[in-house]
């Protein structure tokens, strides 16, 4: 994470998955990363999310006193 001037950057890497060890996909809704670009979004911020050497990371950046688009 990283304050800057205009606003506030946040960025997440991880690495390559390990895996649970019995073949069955991690839990989860499938709407985690799509609820992460939506709240972005709506603060006027930028949202991106991808493979990276391996693993994945995500980028949001939020500008200081955003506000909320109407929708």
């Amino acid at each position: 994470m990283q304050c800057r001037v205009d606003g506030v950057e946040v960025w997440v890497t991880n690495g390559p998955a390990t895996g649970s060890g019995d073949g069955a996909p991690p839990p989860g809704g499938g709407n985690g990363l799509i609820g992460l670009r939506e709240r972005v979004g709506l603060l006027d911020g930028t949202f991106s999310a991808g493979p990276c050497d391996g693993g994945y990371r995500i980028d949001a950046f939020i500008p200081h006193r955003a506000t909320p688009t109407p929708h």
